[in-house]
């Protein structure tokens, strides 16, 4: 039981990782927590179960790719739309008009695909490791985590992108002066942050084998945490802070009740929030 707990947290923490590298990528350039994150990533899956079920397309791994591509188009149209007229203004603005973004796209998802859980399970291979049973896509999610995560370090790190995006985190002003258009490198990151998004929506239906409009908020909640606790912005923090948080969850959940995930999750905010304003990440590297 212990074992089989481990892993279901491993692989809960990267859904939550995924989602939480989107949100702490948007937050390093504008400065506000996007509340509809969640909502952008079910729209992925979403749009993978319409591909599948009403298009008429067999391949279910075409159709999550398909899926990724259009809700990162979906996010650098949103961003156009709901927070660029509101980027000059109070940061309380962008902020609210997320939640607005958020609560309509649930409107909208629980419209057209109603509230019922939508079966969402294709015909998926397994494998039996240590007697546990595996899908594919439980690997696959662990493998894409560490390339995700590697790559994006490194793009951060090393490219001109990565330059431009910490350099808009640290005087927008000055970028401008300098001729970097900030509305291509602010839908850049949109666009990275909502497939990412998308991605981690699609196996999160997976796991769930099936989908609901209000699924993405709970996720949302998750990677608020994680990302407060691995300090905002800094995103080298996340894939283990996020894999730890997800170990605590489903022993919380095995051992006391469903309802105790949530109970966990923001009970390490108002701890972080009380103690460590700045996240953890900041006390661990003054010993080092």
């Amino acid at each position: 039981m212990f074992l089989e707990y481990l892993i279901q947290g491993v692989i809960l923490g990267a859904f939550i990782s995924f989602i939480a590298i989107g949100y702490s990528l948007i937050y390093s350039i504008l400065r506000f927590i996007n509340f509809a994150h969640g909502e952008v990533m079910m729209i992925g899956a979403y749009l993978t179960y319409a591909l599948c079920n009403y298009f008429g397309f067999d391949s279910f791994l075409l159709c999550s790719f398909a899926a990724v591509l259009l809700t990162g188009l979906f996010g650098v149209a949103l961003e156009r739309i709901a927070f660029r007229p509101l980027r000059d203004k109070d940061r309380l603005a962008m902020l609210l008009s997320s939640l607005g973004v958020s609560l309509a796209l649930q409107s909208g998802i629980s419209l057209v695909f109603k509230s019922n859980k939508l079966p969402f399970r294709p015909d998926i291979s397994t494998y039996t490791i240590l007697h546990f049973r595996f899908y594919s896509w439980e690997l696959l999610i662990l493998l894409m985590l560490a390339a995700v995560f590697i790559t994006v370090t490194a793009v951060l790190k090393n490219s001109k992108f990565g330059l431009a995006v910490r350099g808009i985190a640290w005087n927008p002003d000055q970028v401008r002066h300098l001729g970097i258009s900030m509305d291509l490198i602010i839908s850049i990151a949109f666009f990275i942050a909502s497939c990412l998004g998308a991605t981690a929506g699609i196996f999160i239906g997976l796991q769930q084998s099936g989908l609901e409009p209000f699924a993405g908020f709970q996720f949302t909640i998750w990677a608020f945490v994680v990302i407060v606790t691995a300090g905002l912005g800094n995103i080298k923090w996340i894939p283990p802070i996020g894999i730890l948080l997800g170990i605590t969850i489903i022993f919380c959940v095995g051992q006391m009740s469903s309802n105790s995930g949530n109970l966990v999750g923001l009970g390490v905010l108002a701890v972080v929030l009380v103690f460590w304003n700045k996240g953890i990440a900041s006390i661990v590297l003054r010993k080092f």
